[in-house]
């Protein structure tokens, strides 16, 4: 073969290569691609039908997914917000780390006891320093143990919250403390819950006091640590977090006009695991 043949060759190597790639779009890829454009005509014929419904049809006209966007970001929202408030909620009735951990473990009659004597020694003890009257029947009232109790360790979360409103009233220099009583806890959660149980401690205190003594016991019972630092209030140990659930008062009598006699029902909390072992161990 010359050298002249070469390029000619070459030219005729790219026009057969040229003519083949026709004869497949002609061939193959044309008709394929008619028979999907074909194929996709009745979807763009019913879209063009649906959309003129829309348009025409005043009942489902200016309908869109805006709504449901604004309802899932309202739905995620209020989502963030009961989480936040569940945590509120934890810290603000978080009892004291003693308390918390007789809470978690098996009920153990003895500490209980002995824990409910040396409180009430320390809460008479405070009051006679702090010339505060309490009655025999106050002392009687602190959560005592009983075989009928179906949750027994619910006792340490009530007698934290006793003993710290107690001590707030002879903190806030009340005249006298008459009485308490504490009804049985409240359970604000089904039994078949998967979710922590919000457990309810009412309790209800009758007090005397001025006006005065008698707003500071309640505001020192009701902020929260900041809070009652805000109002430069005193600091109670060990005071859990209440809420005033209703409050009665009137004149104790003419001879002393300042003095008010005071009827307080608070309710305390605890956030509690959905199940509880409410066994106890009375020899340990």
């Amino acid at each position: 073969m010359t050298t002249a043949s070469k390029p000619s060759n070459r030219r005729m190597g790219v026009t057969v290569a040229l003519v083949i790639l026709a004869l497949y779009y002609a061939v193959v890829f044309r008709p394929l691609a008619q028979k999907e454009e074909d194929q996709m005509k009745p979807f763009e014929q019913v879209q063009a039908q649906l959309k003129a419904a829309a348009t025409n049809n005043p009942a489902i006209s200016g309908l869109s997914l805006e709504p449901l966007r604004q309802l899932n970001d309202s739905l995620r929202a209020s989502l963030t917000n009961t989480a936040l408030a569940r945590d509120l909620i934890a810290r603000r009735f978080a009892p004291e780390p003693v308390i918390a951990t007789n809470l978690s473990r098996t009920f153990q009659l003895i500490d209980y006891q002995n824990e409910r004597l040396s409180r009430g020694d320390r809460l008479i003890n405070f009051a006679g320093e702090r010339k505060v009257k309490i009655t025999p029947a106050v002392t009687a009232g602190l959560p005592e143990f009983t075989i009928e109790n179906p949750m027994p360790e619910l006792l340490w979360g009530q007698l934290a919250l006793m003993d710290g409103v107690l001590r707030a009233a002879v903190e806030a220099g009340l005249q006298s403390i008459e009485d308490v009583d504490m009804p049985d806890p409240i359970n604000h959660a089904s039994p078949t819950s998967t979710h922590s149980r919000l457990i309810e401690l009412p309790l209800h205190v009758e007090v005397t006091g001025t006006a005065e003594a008698v707003s500071r016991w309640l505001a020192m019972v009701l902020l929260d640590p900041a809070g009652r630092e805000a109002y430069k209030l005193p600091k109670v140990e060990g005071l859990p977090g209440a809420c005033l659930h209703h409050i009665l008062a009137r004149k104790e009598n003419t001879d002393q006009p300042s003095i008010n006699r005071v009827s307080v029902e608070f309710d305390g909390f605890l956030l509690m695991p959905p199940t509880t072992d409410s066994t106890y161990n009375s020899n340990n």
